[in-house]
């Protein structure tokens, strides 16, 4: 159809990071040769999901975080929380996403960050009992496979808040602890990676905690 005002037609696919390989496949006759005078706008959050094929078509623009002060406003202001001291608690951690804030909001998360960090603080993690406290949360608190993949994001950025604090502590009292802390950081940020690229959630449970049990126990 026809615009009814303006020059252009517009589509907007909402949720490319979702698309899979053959749905991808066929956009790309399209994005080659587009429709005259229209614009396809693809949303993800990472470039990593999608192919390299749909990368090199598309013209890559980055958005910024929100300011907190506009994130715990809208906190608020869509009654997720009517504490103005939480809504700025949950914006200062959100990374300037307003979704992130929404799911940071979850007691249940809260709840169950004690208790993990706890285990990771031990000197020889159990991993089995790991796997399952991390895996029995993501089944309750999630329905579908991508709000699994956003519930293990939450964890991993947990431990990665957890180990970097480490980190800095080792640095600052030169204890020589920080190879450890630097070899799990460094864990965290290559499991966020391959979340980002699809990999299966359970594998990466066992895989990505297995090896945080390893290198603790070593050091």
């Amino acid at each position: 159809m026809k615009p009814f005002m303006g020059g252009r037609k517009v589509g907007v696919i909402e949720a490319a990071d979702f698309l899979n390989e053959e749905g991808a496949n066929c956009l790309l006759k399209t994005l080659e040769e587009p429709p005259p005078k229209s614009m396809l706008i693809l949303i993800g959050t990472s470039a990593d999901k999608q192919l390299p094929t749909i990368r090199s078509r598309c013209q890559l623009i980055r958005f910024a975080g929100l300011p907190c002060e506009v994130v715990a406003d809208l906190l608020v202001q869509h009654e997720i929380t009517a504490d103005r001291a939480e809504a700025e608690r949950l914006a200062g951690v959100s990374e300037g996403g307003l979704a992130r804030a929404v799911e940071l909001a979850d007691p249940r998360l809260w709840e169950f960050r004690s208790d993990f960090l706890n285990r990771l603080g031990e000197p020889a993690p159990d991993t089995i009992r790991l796997v399952r406290a991390v895996t029995t949360f993501i089944d309750e608190t999630a329905k579908d496979v991508p709000q699994k993949r956003a519930r293990l994001k939450n964890v991993i950025e947990m431990a990665l808040e957890f180990y970097r604090g480490i980190l800095l502590d080792s640095v600052a009292h030169r204890d020589g602890g920080h190879d450890a802390a630097m070899r799990c950081v460094d864990l965290c940020l290559d499991s966020m990676l391959n979340l980002d690229r699809n990999a299966n959630v359970n594998m990466l449970i066992e895989f990505w905690l297995d090896e945080l049990a390893r290198v603790s126990a070593a050091a």
